[in-house]
């Protein structure tokens, strides 16, 4: 009746935490997401899931700094996908949780400014399937953009306040 095995044997695992992802952004070159760092992680995996896709893709691994984020620039314009990130540390990897569902939209393009008597004629190139636009500007170096007019041209003229200045000018497709 004294029949027991000791513990000469054993495996051990780490069991870790899904990284919960902090921001998911359109931006110039393509899709940004950032996440929140995962203790005891060596390295991150992000996989993609576009809209009509069973699976998720692995579109990049070996990221160590989940700060600086990830830029899929891989997207395509008017396209939804969703991004799972997994932390893995030793070959295992966390399980997979879905972020939110973002679609990809192209950046306006060739900004051209000139000065006309009514203020800042702002123009860009059109972006495929855009119906508007909104202008923004800030004076330079500032940090915060001030939302200007909502145009369905590739053109518009604004009037900022400030003379003497100098301004930059962003075009958002919405």
């Amino acid at each position: 009746d004294n029949y027991r095995s000791d513990f000469s044997e054993s495996a051990s695992i780490t069991k870790l935490k899904t990284p919960s992802i902090r921001t998911i952004e359109n931006v110039a070159t393509g899709i940004r997401i950032e996440w929140a760092n995962v203790s005891d992680t060596c390295n991150y995996r992000v996989y993609r899931r576009a809209a009509g896709e069973a699976e998720p893709t692995l579109i990049a691994e070996g990221i160590i700094k989940p700060i600086e984020g990830y830029i899929d620039d891989t997207v395509e314009n008017n396209v939804f996908y969703v991004y799972f990130i997994c932390g893995v540390k030793n070959g295992v990897e966390c399980p997979q949780k879905q972020s939110r569902l973002i679609k990809y939209v192209n950046t306006p393009k060739n900004i051209k400014l000139s000065i006309v008597s009514e203020g800042i004629k702002v123009e860009w190139d059109a972006v495929a399937d855009a119906t508007m636009y909104r202008v923004c500007h800030r004076l330079k170096d500032a940090y915060n953009w001030k939302m200007g007019p909502i145009v369905t041209d590739t053109s518009c003229i604004v009037n900022p306040s400030y003379y003497g200045s100098t301004f930059e000018f962003s075009i958002l497709y919405i």
